[in-house]
């Protein structure tokens, strides 16, 4: 199987992560180039490889492109993508909000098998894919899911749902609820240190069935926290995702 030309846009936060994996992982992809509007920052990540100068520039050397830039700029980048015909990875949220996300989904759908994914790696983890299994014969009563950080001032586009809360949500509707109609919706937020987005929300989810759900997602914690528990008839499921520990008590 031949190397993936894939580049990297925005090499922050997670940029930086994905240009480190990226030249790992050389049995699947070649880190064919990088692109940020600031030089020195792709230099300080110890990267050596091709500097592009423009993400058309990349984008035209490329077969896949993982786009890590500002939430901001997420559509327009994405839909640069489609325009080059690449594969596309980008960083959660896919857009900020829902009408420019199906507008980006559309312009994939209308490609011949190209591949368009958000990083929702928390459906990866471990301890999600394990629950998935476990949920399979369980009747589910509540579900309540804890996501918090310390303050983070890099981040100034997004609010803590799009941030953090997103993770939770994706696996509320796909692991633990997948195809289930969700009839109801309540949250209450606040801002903190972030005085246009609010850093602490809880969100209250009733589904179809009865079955409700909270959230509290929350980027002024001085810990980190990730954690679901899950109430079922017969048994109650503790998980703490950062540590990789599920725990099922019948």
């Amino acid at each position: 199987m031949k190397q993936i030309q894939i580049g990297v846009i925005g090499v922050g936060h997670m940029g930086e992560k994905h240009v480190r994996l990226l030249s790992e992982m050389k049995e699947d992809f070649n880190l064919c180039g990088v692109y940020d509007l600031d030089e020195n920052r792709i230099r300080d990540t110890g990267y050596t490889g091709k500097i592009f100068q423009s993400e058309d520039e990349l984008m035209s050397n490329a077969e896949a492109v993982i786009i890590a830039a500002p939430s901001f700029l997420h559509k327009s980048l994405t839909l640069k993508a489609a325009k080059h015909n690449l594969h596309a990875l980008v960083e959660k949220p896919l857009c900020l909000n829902a009408e420019d996300a199906g507008e980006v989904c559309q312009k994939y759908m209308a490609l011949d098998r190209k591949v368009l994914m958000t990083g929702h790696v928390e459906r990866f983890n471990p301890v999600v894919q394990k629950l998935e299994k476990i949920l399979a014969g369980e009747d589910i009563i509540a579900v309540t899911m804890e996501r918090c950080s310390p303050m983070d001032m890099h981040i100034s586009d997004t609010d803590v749902i799009y941030d953090l809360m997103i993770h939770d949500i994706d696996i509320l509707l796909n692991v633990i609820f997948p195809g289930l109609q969700l009839n109801k919706v309540h949250a209450f937020g606040r801002t903190s240190y972030n005085t246009k987005n609010v850093d602490f929300v809880q969100a209250i989810f009733k589904f179809e069935n009865e079955a409700q759900a909270s959230i509290i997602s929350s980027r002024t914690t001085d810990d980190r926290i990730r954690k679901i528990n899950v109430h079922c008839k017969k048994s109650y499921i503790e998980c703490v995702l950062m540590r990789y520990l599920i725990m099922e008590i019948n």
